[in-house]
């Protein structure tokens, strides 16, 4: 699990590299040579997270293994249709050169339910990745995939769409969660527990 840990803390780096083109006044970069520094950021993030399930760790076996599988399929296409609808109603305002300087505030399509649909897809596309390999510490790292992607949103909200579209912004956010809501979360949250006594108690049959 170390190796499995230290990935988890190295996809982090993605918050300071995809922030640099945030910086204000002279330092900031912006336009294409902003957005790149943004994507490198994302690739880091993202190729912990994909590497992490495909090492070496205990993997569930049986009955249980195939139901998670069905289960990784279901998340990973869940994931894929969200990030592509979410990217066709943004791509108007951000373009494909300048993220950090969006035209206007989009709020429609999975935009009217949640406020950051796709981070909401990037975390159900690597937990369904983590699924289908049978993966137990990944899938016990995954609050730290979850946490990361909530400060990337509070520092988008914070540093771009708040200063950018004031009172707009703030009734849209009033009225609509920034991922699965506070039902949601609970739902999640306990889920989550439940399978981490599980594990602890070994009532989870894994193999290796």
């Amino acid at each position: 699990m170390p190796i499995q840990v230290a990935l988890a803390a190295t996809s982090w780096l993605m918050i300071p590299l995809a922030w640099l083109p945030g910086h204000s006044g002279e330092r900031r970069i912006g336009g294409r040579l902003g957005s790149a520094v943004t994507y490198v950021a994302i690739a880091v993030g993202g190729l912990c997270w994909i590497t992490m399930p495909l090492l070496a760790q205990p993997r569930f076996v049986g009955l249980l293994r195939a139901r998670i599988a069905v289960a990784g399929e279901v998340l990973v296409a869940t994931g894929v249709i969200l990030w592509g609808w979410s990217v066709r109603h943004l791509e108007p305002s951000v373009g494909w050169s300048d993220e950090i300087n969006p035209k206007y505030l989009v709020t429609k399509g999975p935009y009217r339910w949640m406020r950051h649909p796709i981070y909401v897809a990037g975390v159900i596309l690597i937990v369904g990745w983590i699924l289908l390999n049978g993966a137990l510490y990944s899938l016990l790292l995954c609050p730290i995939l979850y946490l990361l992607f909530r400060l990337e949103a509070y520092l988008e909200e914070s540093r771009v769409l708040g200063p950018r579209f004031g009172d707009e912004f703030e009734q849209y956010k009033d009225g609509v969660p920034a991922f699965f809501g506070r039902v949601g979360e609970a739902i999640l949250t306990l889920i989550y527990l439940l399978f981490a006594v599980a594990v602890a108690l070994g009532l989870v049959p894994t193999a290796g």
